[in-house]
């Protein structure tokens, strides 16, 4: 059995040796990674040459800057395991054991591993380790209807890429590709896979240590953009029209997860620069404000 690890590049000449380290450090061998240099302007390459330049376990795939959704997409099609994890490049992993440990999960048969992560500083002085305890909270629950309520109950949804790993082929099946030219491209890809009705599989093993301040890092940037922000609530209205109209579960989900998202915009849109961006902003957000009532009336309903 053999897991792809897929990570994008750009400009971490300061952070890559120590993720690519980590994944060197393991006690498991039958891996490969694919590292996708994202049009990256500093010295990532050669630090990336430097560490792998003997390891034929380690692909480098050049392109021109288009974003880590389209860097993933490379990645996905390059790959060649059975199972593909998605790292960041600024990020690294704890234990020397953690893809033996991923490997053994891997006995039992489903799409997507869910498991919490880590957060480190920025100088890697204090790490916090997850709170979730999905085991205590799914236990060996695998219908989906019944993972649907929980994490309608719980407040729960998959997140972030590297939260997951995810089964090579159920990827193709579905082409769970990640969009292009959208900002926040993870929650569409999210809302998709969700879509497909996933065998999911949670365990509690912290292995990934996210960096939460990198402060190059976009979702740090302390600038709020109106074009970023725009796209994010044109993509919120267009699921909150196509899914309050209907009453099923998965529904329900969705449109609670978007709801947070929502709130998330609204706090941004106040802090533009430009009048006239705020009140566009606002104008928006206000076709949809009926989201935070639905996702409340939604949870009242389950048991």
């Amino acid at each position: 059995m053999k897991i792809s690890i897929i990570i994008p590049v750009y400009n971490l000449e300061q952070y890559i040796g120590k993720l690519l380290y980590s994944i060197q450090a393991q006690d498991y061998e039958d891996y490969e990674v694919i590292l996708v240099n994202d049009g990256s302007t500093d010295r990532s390459v050669e630090v990336i040459k430097e560490i792998i330049c003997a390891d034929e376990r380690f692909h480098l795939i050049n392109q021109e800057n288009q974003g880590p959704g389209a860097a993933r997409n490379t990645g996905i099609n390059a790959a060649r395991g059975e199972y593909i994890l998605f790292f960041d490049g600024d990020d690294f992993i704890t234990e020397k054991t953690s893809l033996s440990t991923l490997a053994k999960y891997a006995e039992k048969d489903f799409d997507i591993l869910v498991y919490p992560v880590q957060h480190a500083s920025n100088d890697d002085m204090m790490v916090h380790a997850s709170t979730i305890k999905y085991e205590e909270i799914f236990g060996e629950v695998q219908d989906f209807t019944s993972v649907l309520k929980l994490m309608l109950k719980k407040g729960l949804l998959l997140s972030s890429p590297y939260e997951q790993m995810l089964k090579r082929s159920y990827l193709l099946k579905h082409e769970l590709y990640f969009p292009l030219g959208i900002f926040s491209e993870d929650i569409e890809w999210i809302i998709r896979i969700m879509q497909t009705e996933p065998k999911i599989e949670f365990r509690d093993y912290q292995f990934y240590c996210y960096r939460w301040n990198r402060p190059e890092s976009t979702c740090n940037s302390q600038k709020i953009k109106w074009e970023k922000e725009r796209k994010i609530i044109s993509f919120i209205n267009y699921y909150y029209k196509e899914l309050a109209v209907r009453d099923d579960l998965l529904s329900r989900l969705i449109l609670s997860y978007i709801s947070y998202h929502w709130c998330v915009a609204g706090s941004n849109v106040a802090k533009l620069d430009k009048k006239e961006e705020r009140e566009l902003g606002f104008k928006m957000l206000k076709e949809t404000k009926d989201i935070l009532r639905a996702e409340s009336y939604y949870k009242n309903l389950l048991p």
